[in-house]
């Protein structure tokens, strides 16, 4: 047991890491992700959708089309759930579900009972939260639903990668200018560092 938990220990730091790289955390909405839970709440008709981040200790709504707070706490999450399963989670009464059952978000206001949500992966495969759909009351959801939220949950994971994306290729191509492909310092390098041990 001490094994495995020390195995989720790191797959968890992992997780926040990536999370963290991307720098979304306690940013402001964005038009690129509203565009998104807005569409998902037209093609479902559901009155909330929301791009959640799972942070530390709290689940973190970068957009929020619906509900009246803008992060919860982890442990009353149900994307907490979803980032467990390898791609997504539906639960057609979260009242009937024992693992639901006595959430706050489904006992007191404001008292959810049908939830749909699709991982959301960083580029390294590690989940950071979810795009999901809510509903005041139960519902039935189909494969061909399910197939469609992927699809735009798909939407929501390329935007959060794309500033990460860009990081990486910025620093690669910084490095192909100062080292040459075996990996010793090239012209550029060796220039600036004669420049600044020289003083210029």
């Amino acid at each position: 047991v001490p094994h495995r938990d020390l195995l989720l220990n790191e797959q968890e730091t992992r997780r926040l890491e990536d999370l963290y790289a991307l720098d979304v955390l306690d940013t402001p909405p964005e038009e690129r992700f509203d565009r998104i839970t807005r569409l998902a709440k037209s093609i479902f008709g559901t009155p909330v959708a929301l791009v959640s981040l799972l942070d530390r200790e709290r689940q973190w709504f970068k957009s929020n089309q619906g509900l009246a707070v803008n992060e919860t706490p982890r442990s009353n999450a149900i994307c907490e759930h979803t980032v467990r399963e390898a791609s997504h989670l539906v639960i057609p009464d979260l009242s009937q579900d024992d693992r639901f059952r006595d959430n706050p978000l489904v006992t007191d206001d404001p008292k959810l009972k049908f939830y749909a949500g699709a991982v959301l992966r960083s580029v390294n495969g590690h989940p950071l939260g979810t795009l999901c759909i809510l509903d005041y009351v139960p519902r039935q959801f189909t494969n061909q639903q399910v197939a469609v939220l992927k699809q735009i949950a798909a939407m929501v994971e390329r935007e959060l990668n794309e500033g990460y994306r860009l990081q990486l290729w910025r620093q690669s191509l910084f490095e192909q200018t100062l080292y040459q492909h075996d990996g010793l310092p090239g012209e550029r390098l060796f220039a600036e560092r004669c420049e600044r041990t020289l003083g210029y």
